[in-house]
């Protein structure tokens, strides 16, 4: 091993496909790069599927003043059940016809993960707090969207605050109550309040479509949407007010699933019973006044958190910016094994240090998992026994109870580290 030896900046080819081994995977056979495993080894377990139904939608119930005026032909106003679950959608026809007549089932955290509670802070409103002990890659919340309409909607043919109002009315009587209970940072009412509270609370998801400026679409959530900023002053013409939820160094993450039509919220790192849970609605690599302004540009707030504010120093702005062009100066994997001239241990460094970085600037939700499967993939394919059964640990506690398809197969390399797909690529005498 050649120990301290100096990082290369080389720029290279994305590590992607090395790091896609953890879900692709040959048992039996060594192939001769990652490029030619077969894919899609969890996919192919066994999952159930159940179906969607679509309702057609009527305005017989609204006034006719309310009624709204019909939008382009290409697109549909509907009501969507998902597993029993009621979304109202505003879809393309092109959106609707990429939607499977089946999606797969979503996985539900073991028990109730959450609660919403006050604040301390008067001004800060209800916040999402954790009810008991959540590891790192546990499992908080699966929901579906309660609403969805295209992020473009230039070519609907009728004004955004009717179309925000018709899509609400599709609402049910209790979930239209828990929309209205959001943030609304202009404290509009009516129609006008619909089309606030869609902007500051929806979450950006994409549908398969065939236009790809078609796919992007605001999602509002009736439980992530509540944990969306915390210690935000929500920017107001007149006066400031103080809400809850987004931190620049948040402890969970979403995903979206356009299989399961559904969110996932995750631990990032562990979070202890009673502690407030939060997210971060941008990039948050980019430095402080990047972060700053993009957040008054798009959800009209002034981020007060605590990486924001006393925590933050001008190191916090240079390692943020180092963990934001890690994948674009990194050697990848693949090269890495083919390159004999690298030293063994510089690729497992480099990502030692952005997991430490990581650690430093509370970014977990950031590529965390992905540091380690490439730690785990470069001492296999060392073929160093205990150092690959100890990251690969590793790697099963940072999904715990949110990947579980992926843990399986984990455990199985675990156990017999020979079988792991990449194992012994780079061999080395150190190492045996």
């Amino acid at each position: 091993m050649a120990a301290g030896s100096p990082r290369r900046k080389s720029c290279l080819s994305s590590p992607k496909r090395a790091l896609d081994t953890f879900s692709s995977a040959d048992m039996s056979n060594r192939p001769e790069r990652a490029s030619d495993l077969p894919v899609n080894l969890y996919d192919r377990a066994y999952r159930s599927r159940i179906g969607v139904r679509w309702e057609s939608h009527t305005y017989e119930h609204l006034d006719e003043s309310d009624r709204p005026t019909r939008p382009s032909h290409s697109f549909s106003f509907d009501n969507l059940s998902i597993r029993g679950s009621p979304c109202a959608a505003l879809l393309h026809e092109s959106v609707r016809a990429c939607l499977p007549p089946k999606f797969l089932r979503a996985p539900k955290p073991s028990q109730l993960s959450f609660e919403f509670l006050r604040c301390k802070d008067p001004r800060k409103g209800w916040g999402m707090f954790s009810r008991r002990y959540l590891p790192m890659g546990g499992l908080i919340d699966v929901e579906t969207p309660a609403a969805i309409a295209p992020l473009d909607i230039t070519s609907l043919g009728m004004s955004s605050s009717r179309m925000h109002s018709t899509l609400f009315h599709l609402l049910t009587p209790k979930a239209l109550r828990s929309v209205t209970e959001l943030s609304n940072p202009n404290a509009t009412r009516g129609s006008a309040a619909y089309e606030d509270i869609m902007r500051a609370n929806a979450l950006i998801v994409h549908l398969k479509a065939n236009d790809k400026k078609l796919q992007a679409h605001h999602a509002l959530f009736l439980n992530t949407s509540r944990c969306n900023h915390r210690y935000v002053y929500m920017i107001f013409s007149l006066h400031h007010f103080l809400t809850s939820y987004h931190s620049c160094s948040p402890n969970a993450a979403w995903s979206w699933n356009k299989d399961t039509f559904s969110l996932s919220l995750v631990a990032v790192r562990p979070i202890s019973v009673g502690e407030e849970i939060t997210i971060s609605y941008v990039d948050a690599s980019l430095s402080r006044r990047q972060r700053q302004e993009r957040l008054a540009k798009l959800y009209h707030f002034h981020c007060q958190c605590e990486a924001c504010t006393y925590k933050w120093t001008p190191s916090s702005d240079r390692n943020r910016a180092e963990l934001h062009d890690f994948w674009n100066k990194t050697c990848s994997f693949e090269d890495w094994c083919m390159n004999r001239k690298l030293p063994d241990d510089e690729l497992i460094q480099i990502h030692e240090r952005a997991l430490d970085l990581r650690d430093q600037e509370g970014l977990q939700q950031l590529d965390y998992q992905k540091h380690v499967d490439a730690i785990v993939l470069c001492y296999g394919a060392l073929s160093d026994w205990h150092m690959f059964q100890e990251w690969i640990a590793h790697a099963m506690a940072c999904r715990a109870d949110s990947d579980v398809d992926h843990v399986l197969v984990m455990e199985l390399w675990h156990e017999q580290p020979t079988r792991f797909p990449v194992w012994g690529w780079r061999p080395d005498e150190t190492y045996a």
